[in-house]
């Protein structure tokens, strides 16, 4: 993998957990639980664990992983040191994940 390939991995990734961040249930929330892939373009997927870890992958690949917290429809996210808050909403197999200054974001059920 070149620089520039490890960089845009790298910042969708950080990306992908602001978006995150303004989504919530508790750890542990089955509708939460599982794997999504980004609906528009599939190229982000995240991971929400029962155990409150969270993985963000990048074209099928691990690139991050972190914790998350919920508390009703708010969600805490923590990557590399770096806290993000933002709002979620499950509507069947779409999750939208909404974050302060970084609009809103869909995801599918895998």
């Amino acid at each position: 993998m070149n620089k520039k390939s490890a960089v845009l991995i790298l910042v969708v990734a950080i990306c992908a957990v602001f978006l995150l961040a303004a989504c919530g249930n508790a750890p542990g929330s089955s509708a939460l639980l599982g794997k999504w892939k980004e609906e528009t373009t599939g190229l982000a997927a995240m991971e929400f664990k029962a155990d409150g870890t969270l993985n963000v992958y990048f074209m099928e690949q691990l690139a991050v992983s972190g914790t998350y917290k919920t508390d009703g429809n708010n969600i805490t996210m923590t990557v590399a040191g770096e806290e993000q808050k933002g709002t979620y909403k499950v509507e069947g197999n779409k999750l939208t994940l909404e974050s302060p200054g970084s609009g809103a974001e869909v995801y599918v059920k895998e």
